[in-house]
């Protein structure tokens, strides 16, 4: 693979894992329609940790306050310790998130991989994601902090995040969109989005892992891994700080349209073929 191919791929799985357009929608559509695959689990190991790094250098304030959940000890002083507590109350509404997102990925496992070989699903599915991001603007959300997160509004997140498996429909749209409507601050809903992804990226990794040690990796030299992860950080931090300002203003519609552009381009395409 050549180094201008490989950082290509990385600037693409950047951007894509952030924007709300759906990676796995685009990739599903790219394969049936033209059967261009990766160039090898052991690269999307890596891409997918650069995506995993873009968050936590995007959002560093935000991953310091969950690591600050998790020591044992509180810091002194009544304003300190009311802090601690609000990051282990994030930390633990972050765990909450994953239950639905969890329940739903293991109860439908084998629906969710037969829409992987279908891309007029993907199609109809990036169609569902672009109607959400229009009406996204309306949802002008409430006034709930990131630090403040509830129970009801964890789960509901989760549920949207469990809901993204199916390829085209888009993780950061509509946890976004979930958290807005149940009364998130933008700002709140996006970052929320976002720090839920870490999971997510890290149980994709660990899928293609899983792959590489049972010996379904495709040797790729070192040198493109590294600009391709390397690529992938810098457009996932580009793509996390363009979207939480888009989120702030409430521009989600543009992608909208870009949305339902794929979904009908493709059905056109695939409009004579089969279902699979």
């Amino acid at each position: 693979m050549s180094l201008t191919w490989a950082a290509i791929l990385g600037i693409v799985q950047g951007l894509t894992e952030f924007l709300p357009v759906s990676s796995s929608g685009h990739l599903v559509i790219v394969q049936g329609l033209a059967g261009v695959k990766m160039p090898g689990i052991s690269f999307e190991v890596a891409v997918h940790l650069g995506t995993l790094l873009a968050v936590l250098i995007a959002l560093w304030p935000d991953v310091r306050a969950l690591m600050g959940g998790l020591a044992a000890h509180a810091p002194p002083g009544k304003r300190r310790l009311a802090r601690r507590g609000s990051e282990r109350q994030l930390l633990a509404m972050m765990v909450v998130a994953l239950v639905p997102t969890g329940v739903i990925g293991v109860a439908g496992k084998d629906f969710f991989e037969r829409l992987f070989a279908s891309p007029r699903a993907a199609a109809w599915a990036l169609i569902v994601t672009g109607a959400i991001l229009a009406v996204t603007p309306s949802l002008l959300g409430g006034n709930t902090r990131l630090l403040e997160v509830r129970g009801r509004q964890a789960l509901l997140v989760g549920t949207a995040q469990g809901l993204a498996i199916v390829p085209g429909l888009s993780r950061s749209g509509l946890t976004i969109a979930a958290g807005l409507a149940a009364g998130l601050e933008p700002d709140a809903a996006a970052r929320f989005s976002f720090l839920l992804s870490v999971p997510a990226i890290l149980g994709a990794a660990a899928v293609d892992a899983l792959d590489v040690l049972r010996g379904g990796a495709v040797a790729v030299p070192a040198a493109p891994v590294v600009v391709g992860t390397l690529a992938a950080t810098l457009a996932g931090v580009a793509s996390v700080r363009w979207m939480l300002g888009l989120v702030r203003r409430g521009r989600l519609r543009p992608f909208a349209y870009y949305c339902w552009a794929v979904g009908i381009l493709t059905l056109v395409l695939t409009h004579s073929r089969p279902l699979p």
